[in-house]
């Protein structure tokens, strides 16, 4: 403001200075005098500007007061005009119609998962992470909601090798009524009662021997006061949306605004007793959860997370709301196996059913891609929703993609391990054929064995058990190494080892701990058992590897020597449960008292550095400091699974038997499926 002055105020004096004489004006000279600032002089502007040039004075300074005074004076006129002219702007909006108020094109670009802030079907809107706003009140009425589009039939689908026919598939044990939770479970309402997701099934000979443990009730009560604190959290400062950032008390929207964390929740609620916050959350969904969203989500995410919960707490309390909504977004979702190849996009719209691929680069040449594990971990739950529905297209949708999977796309070095990216074109593995127990390829095995046991060892299925049994065999042959006193699981890439391990990869010794019992051969059953016993040794020291008793994402581990592990490769922690979910399916098989030792220790650490006293719990980006530096955000899986395995730890063996109930990659408990 200053030096707009000041050059207004030179312009005027040269032009009153060559009117009134011919005397030469050194333009530099005389703006470096009109700049001198006399503070005290408080003289009349107007006086000092008449110089007379016969007498030749010194230009005198212009007084900085003066000009912050004049400065202030024509804000204050100019907010009062803004003042008047808003009020008018708002009266005359109260008197027109919607038609007649000026609008805005929505934002294009790149899309990703957002809030649904438009209903305008043209551009989706962007990620939306910001703080609640406080509404208006009287809030303004909601322009009309325009229906759907219809969602137009899929293409024919020929018969699948994975599916024989079109079995009535239902539960092969439903659950029984008993009188065991400290607070009722069991209510009357309008679906009758509902079933205590307990089963008195153990020691089931088909899946193998499982141990009768009792409650550790000290820590089993512990966790449950956690679940408590980590819902409070998010209930409180940002129920309705999809996470919570804990240090900065707000919710963010990052998965499409679709309650993520409540959905994520509800059987860990319903398990632990929580009755008044399960109710909280089951009110939400029957009356706000809304799919008709303009965003785009991740196909794969959307499955295990959002229609995995629903189904699980469908199948847990069998409130008909959860089959609704699990049906309706179902339906949604089949739109994305409208393929040339039946692979499934990477991510759609909720609304329009457009689907898209990844995008990855090979020798220059970009190519549509799919992941292995996204492809392949679609069958648990479209296999439930076909069971639920009563309508087989889910699980045919499903098949087909995995037979396109495992059958169509060559060629392959190993016959029992998957590359982690194929060519949705061309059907062909990606050039390097990266392998991986981690990021990208660890559901896909998983998944191999849980279907199997999801159509409880049906023979009809045997072919997933073969193939689960081919994959793990190769594992052990090819991917597993020693290093000092650890073996872990590797990664391949470009034809190569390379000597480190995701925190992912520790779901394996829990994977071959369930799957090992029912192999054919009892060498590879002992191979099976000691793999798993070492792997899982492995993770947990990944913990203990740090000051804080955390794991960081990824180790890398010494080739020979005395080295310590490398905890600095990737020192992030996202409160993951890999290492929790094998300590309880080993507990389960074994009843060894260690395992709930470890899973105590990791559960203390969590505590410690991670809980957030105005409730929630925060991740780490860098699990080598104490205390750690904090990422800010609570995963919804935090309460899905690290949580729910650690009160299934501490649970007695009849809650949730492994042979009844099978869970899904996020921990969502389904139940076991027979043909009749």
């Amino acid at each position: 403001v200053q030096e707009s002055r000041d050059g207004a105020i030179v312009s005027s004096l040269e032009k009153r200075l060559s009117a009134s004489s011919d005397v030469p004006i050194h333009r530099t000279t005389f703006l470096q005098n009109i700049r001198k600032l006399n503070m005290n002089d408080e003289e009349k502007l107007e006086h000092r500007m008449n110089i007379s040039v016969g007498s030749s004075p010194k230009p005198r300074g212009i007084s900085l007061r003066r000009c912050c005074c004049y400065t202030w004076t024509s804000c204050s006129v100019a907010f009062v005009i803004v003042m008047v002219l808003g009020i008018q702007g708002l009266l005359w909006n109260e008197g027109t119609t919607n038609s007649d108020k000026i609008s805005f094109p929505p934002a294009s670009g790149l899309v990703v998962e957002g809030n649904d802030t438009s209903q305008d079907t043209s551009s989706p809107p962007l990620v939306n992470l910001y703080q609640p706003t406080v509404p208006s009140y009287p809030p303004p009425s909601p322009p009309p909601r325009l229906p759907p589009p219809p969602l137009t039939p899929l293409s024919p689908i020929p018969d699948l090798a994975f599916l024989p026919g079109n079995p009535v598939l239902l539960p092969c044990n439903p659950p029984v009524f008993q009188d065991y939770w400290p607070v009722p479970v069991g209510r009357k309402g309008e679906t009758g009662e509902i079933a205590n997701p307990l089963n008195v099934s153990v020691n089931s000979a088909w899946l193998g021997e499982w141990k009768v443990v009792r409650e550790d009730p000290g820590r089993k009560e512990a966790v449950v006061e956690a679940m408590k604190h980590a819902w409070k959290g998010y209930s409180y400062y940002a129920f309705g949306f999809d996470e919570l950032r804990p240090l900065t008390k707000y919710g963010v929207n990052n998965f499409g605004g679709l309650g993520l964390t409540i959905i994520d929740s509800l059987d860990s609620l319903w398990l632990m007793g929580l009755t008044e916050e399960f109710d909280k959350a089951r009110k939400w969904v029957a009356e706000e959860l809304s799919f008709d969203k303009n965003v785009i989500v991740s196909v794969f995410e959307t499955t295990i997370r959002i229609l995995g919960g629903l189904l699980s707490a469908y199948d847990l309390t069998g409130e008909v709301v959860f089959a609704i909504k699990a049906e309706e977004l179902g339906r949604r979702l089949l739109r994305a196996f409208e393929t040339p190849s039946g692979i499934p996009y990477h991510r759609l719209n909720l609304r329009s059913g457009e689907g898209t691929y990844i995008f990855t680069t090979t020798s220059g040449r970009t190519i549509k891609s799919a992941s292995l594990a996204e492809v392949g971990t679609l069958q648990l739950e479209f296999n439930a929703l076909s069971r639920v529905s009563g309508d087989p297209i889910f699980e045919r949708v499903a098949a087909r993609a995995f037979e396109v999977l495992t059958t169509e796309v060559s060629p392959r070095m190993d016959s029992g391990l998957y590359p982690t990216f194929l060519q949705t074109e061309d059907l062909i593995w990606t050039a390097q054929q990266d392998i991986s127990f981690g990021s990208h390829g660890d559901s896909f095995y998983e998944y191999l064995l849980k279907v199997w046991i999801q159509r409880r060892g049906s023979s009809e299925f045997d072919i997933l058990h073969t193939m689960w049994t081919q994959s793990m065999d190769d594992m052990i042959n090819v991917l597993l190494q020693p290093s000092l006193n650890f073996t872990f699981i590797a990664e391949r890439r470009f034809f190569q080892i390379f000597r480190q391990m995701d925190h992912l990869a520790c779901f394996a010794p829990g994977m071959l701990d369930l799957g090992a019992p029912v192999v054919t051969s009892s060498v590879a059953n002992l191979n099976y058992s000691n793999a798993a016993e070492q792997v899982l040794k492995t993770c947990v020291q990944m913990y203990h590897a740090t000051v804080t008793g955390l794991a960081p994402e990824t180790t890398t581990f010494p080739t020979s020597g005395t080295a310590a592990l490398n905890t600095r490769t990737s020192p992030a922690n996202y409160q993951r449960p890999e290492t929790v979910e094998s300590l309880f399916v080993n507990f389960r098989r074994t009843g060894d008292q260690k395992m709930r030792d470890q899973a105590w220790t990791i559960f203390q650490a969590f505590e410690q550095h991670s809980r957030v006293d105005s409730g929630g719990y925060s991740g780490f980006t860098d699990v080598n400091f104490s205390p750690p530096p904090k990422d800010n955000y609570m995963q919804s899986f935090f309460l899905a699974e690290t949580l729910k395995y650690l009160f299934l730890i501490y649970s007695e063996s009849k809650i949730l038997p492994l042979d009844v109930w099978v869970l899904n990659t996020e921990a969502h408990p389904l139940q076991v499926q027979c043909h009749i």
